[in-house]
């Protein structure tokens, strides 16, 4: 497991004699199932078969299964599958220089296009940067201009591509 994985484990999932276990049986049940396919049965697409894993308070982990194979089959020897675990809690981070290097933006403006992809709008970005609701707006504007995207939900898109 890395850092990120070993800090949502107790968080609606564990690791318990070898085998993934939701908090929910169901969702226990499907994680085993799909682990099985991917293992047994590497060759089949299995890009959309994911599983829910259901948390309090908190949005859904959604796990896929990798099958191990070629070069890295030979480095993890017995490891047949790797799980691969997103956080929906976790929202999209980009590299502020790296917006700031792709996209021309500045320093103020890479932190609100951070805010943006983070859902928030332009009252609460003038919230936090303490500045006043038209000049977020105009920094908004100018982001979108930059990044070529007519909507937030683009400029989040491609932060997450930028992660």
């Amino acid at each position: 497991m890395n850092g990120a994985a070993e800090a949502i484990m107790g968080d609606g999932i564990n690791v318990s004699g070898g085998d993934l276990k939701a908090r929910e049986r169901s969702e226990t049940k499907k994680l085993q199932a799909l682990a099985y396919a991917v293992t047994r049965m590497p060759a089949l697409p299995c890009a959309s078969h994911v599983v829910r894993v259901t948390r309090v308070g908190k949005r859904p982990l959604v796990i896929r299964f990798q099958p191990i194979q070629g070069l890295a089959r030979d480095l993890f020897s017995d490891v047949r599958a790797m799980a691969i675990v997103d956080d929906l809690e976790n929202r999209p981070q980009a590299d502020a220089s790296a917006l700031q290097m792709v996209y021309g933006l500045t320093r103020t403006e890479a932190a609100i296009a951070t805010l943006l992809a983070q859902g928030a709008g332009a009252r609460e970005i003038a919230q936090t940067r303490a500045i006043s609701y038209e000049t977020a707006r105009t920094h908004i504007k100018s982001v979108l201009q930059k990044m070529d995207a007519s909507r937030h939900s683009e400029v989040a898109a491609i932060l997450a591509a930028l992660r």
